[in-house]
């Protein structure tokens, strides 16, 4: 009877050890919920906006900024001025058409590289219309809305997969 207690405390040990350290190695890989890392929310072109014609979804300007962009209607609030640096010096992607009441502005993520063609955005404040497609990743930082926001209205992090001058 001793000798059953004895293995079957050792058995229980063994297998809450294992389960701690199978759950420890899970936790360990879970995806960030937000900036470029995260899970995909959306996509350009949408499907969850049928109003807003493809051709209008896919184009916008393209341009560089040393420092995160001027909004209308919002801005974007880090926590600190750590977080805020992490928008600036990157290339930006911005769309408007007042028919669809659409306003967008995407950071586009940093660790996937445009063509060289647009390296030249870089060194002056010019822009370019482009064509995309991308997935699109929540910011990390909260989104401040001021006044009455056009109805899609987005700020957010992008994946470019194509980009081509229009």
């Amino acid at each position: 009877n001793l000798l059953i207690k004895v293995i079957m405390k050792k058995l229980l040990l063994t297998i809450l050890l294992v389960s701690l350290f199978i759950n420890s190695c899970k936790s360990g890989n879970t995806a960030p919920n937000c900036g470029c890392e995260s899970e995909t929310v959306d996509t350009v072109p949408s499907e969850n906006v049928p109003d807003i014609p493809i051709e209008v979804q896919m184009s916008g300007l393209l341009f560089h900024n040393q420092t995160v962009p001027n909004f209308k209607f919002g801005s974007i609030s880090p926590k600190n001025e750590e977080d805020f640096e992490k928008y600036n010096n990157r290339f930006w992607l911005y769309q408007e058409d007042k028919e669809y009441d659409l306003l967008s502005y995407f950071a586009l993520c940093p660790n996937h590289s445009l063509p060289k063609k647009f390296e030249e955005l870089k060194n002056n404040t010019a822009s370019v219309y482009i064509t995309f497609t991308g997935k699109i990743k929540n910011l990390c930082d909260p989104v401040i809305t001021l006044g009455i926001v056009p109805k899609n209205y987005l700020i957010a992090e992008m994946e470019i997969i194509s980009i081509e001058t229009q």
